[in-house]
């Protein structure tokens, strides 16, 4: 039954265009496979046991221990308090695209695909990444200074419940480099050289504190397995980091020629401050490309990117003039289910098949 709705989905958001009645469809859908979620991935290992005892995990996001002591006290169970904060993160993934002017029912439908149903596995980080897209919304839909408080209260949240939020400051940078003068910039640029140095020196410490948690620790230690991380892995997941700023560069370039504006610098192509943010933003992740040989999972960093450029994908049936390549839908589609076969093609019977195939109906509330 949740097979066939999920194919159904999926179909039906290539025909939608910003329907209230499809959106609430796929989040309703979202909600009810979180909670009825009892033997996907850390189900029982992490996110049962640290909602039953949000601050006695060792280092848990504080964020995450706040919103767990929360859904305690309103009386959910783990699985009620899943199904809210699906929802709550869905609404909130639709609200950045309706912000940033994309066709929020193809997004959506784009987002089932990938990184949809894996976000339901690493849990924490999917809800990260819906308050973070708000966050970089806020940046580039608003102006003055009013949206650089909204983007640093947002992101602060972001960042509390899962570090890895870190990666959406780049959005930052071409705010940062157009309000500073010429002198500015130098002192910016000179900063930010500095600031990457002392990154650099301390890569290893911060890849495993930040972004690859216990779990990459153990491959950078070569006594406790780093044998395991195949070259293959690494290269694919280079490869899947490439792909998609290439192909958000060439939605950009595709728009900036229906525009007229082709001929000009990138930043000059008169296309929205969204469009191009998705695309820097998909461009700086690729200082990410050295630590993707880490481990064979490193496409955590990656999704935020995806994630964001599954809206720039949603404009492109929106132009008016329309080509059989970058215009079709049956192109995005066949992106994202790249990636979710690159990606979660051997963990199928882990992930895919437990979340729509549930054995029981857990309690809603405690």
């Amino acid at each position: 039954m949740l097979w066939t709705l999920y194919v159904l989905l999926i179909l039906i958001g290539l025909f939608c265009n910003k329907s209230k009645a499809y959106d609430f469809g796929v989040i309703l859908f979202m909600s009810v496979l979180a909670w009825l979620n009892t033997s996907a991935a850390d189900y029982s290992s992490v996110y049962l046991p640290t909602y039953l005892n949000p601050f006695g995990i060792y280092d848990m996001d504080m964020g995450w221990s706040w919103l767990c002591e929360l859904g305690a006290r309103c009386g959910l169970y783990y699985n009620g308090f899943a199904f809210v904060i699906t929802a709550i993160a869905l609404v909130l993934y639709r609200e950045f695209g309706k912000r940033v002017g994309a066709n929020t029912s193809f997004m959506l439908a784009l987002f089932l695909i990938y990184p949809g149903l894996m976000s339901l596995v690493q849990f924490r980080q999917f809800v990260a990444s819906c308050v973070g897209s708000v966050a970089v919304a806020c940046l580039w839909s608003s102006h003055g200074k009013k949206r650089f408080v909204a983007f640093a209260a947002l992101f602060l949240l972001a960042v509390l419940l899962h570090k890895s939020v870190v990666v959406l400051a780049f959005a930052l940078i071409p705010s940062i480099l157009c309000t500073f003068g010429k002198r500015g910039r130098m002192l910016v640029t000179l900063a930010a050289a500095a600031i990457f140095a002392g990154l650099l020196t301390n890569w290893e410490t911060i890849v495993v504190q930040i972004f690859g948690e216990m779990r990459t620790s153990t491959y950078l230690s070569a006594s406790e397995g780093a044998t395991s991380v195949s070259l293959f892995g690494g290269l694919r997941n280079a490869l899947l980091l490439v792909l998609v700023p290439v192909l958000a560069w060439l939605c950009c370039r595709y728009m900036a020629s229906i525009k007229g504006t082709l001929g000009r610098g990138v930043f000059e192509w008169g296309l929205g401050k969204a469009e191009l943010g998705i695309l820097f933003l998909n461009i700086a992740l690729l200082v990410l490309l050295p630590f993707v040989f880490l481990t064979n999972d490193f496409m955590r960093f990656e999704r935020y990117g995806i994630t964001l450029a599954l809206a720039l994908f949603a404009m492109m049936p929106e132009l008016n003039r329309r080509e059989p390549f970058l215009s079709c839908k049956a192109l995005y589609v066949a992106v994202c289910f790249i990636f979710a076969y690159f990606y979660v093609a051997n963990t199928f019977d882990s992930v895919y098949t437990p979340l729509l195939n549930p054995t029981m109906i857990p309690p809603f509330f405690a």
